[in-house]
């Protein structure tokens, strides 16, 4: 009644998923999407760039370097349509330059909302 049946090929071969990846052309897309992320922060971790903490003449939101405090911030309000109201009544516009520029590079955080993001290139 019952057959001794001897196959090479396991039960249900057929339901299991191919290990043979040869002849896939296919790639996942969200695989080559993850490896260009980790290249890409390697990259930037590579080359450490200056920021607004290490001098108040570059920029918040590009780290571009302009030749003096009034540029940048000349730069900021055209490039970015970032600007400080009342500039003249500031008492200490270094003082908030620089905790202006903590809360990005230190606290990740967004200046319009407060989001707090992963690192300080995502912030700026």
């Amino acid at each position: 009644m019952f057959q001794n049946i001897t196959t090479d090929k396991p039960l249900f071969s057929h339901l299991m998923p191919s290990n043979d990846f040869s002849n896939h052309d296919s790639h996942d897309p969200t695989e080559e999407a993850h490896q260009k992320l980790i290249e890409d922060s390697q990259d930037s971790s590579k080359l450490p760039s200056k920021t607004t903490l290490d001098s108040l003449r570059i920029c918040l939101f590009c780290n571009k370097e302009s030749e003096g405090v009034k540029k940048n911030l000349d730069h900021m309000r055209l490039e970015h349509s970032f600007f400080i109201l009342d500039v003249d009544c500031v008492i200490s516009l270094k003082g908030l330059l620089t905790y202006i520029a903590e809360r990005v590079q230190f606290g990740y955080l967004c200046l319009y909302c407060s989001k707090m993001f992963k690192n300080a290139r995502r912030t700026q």
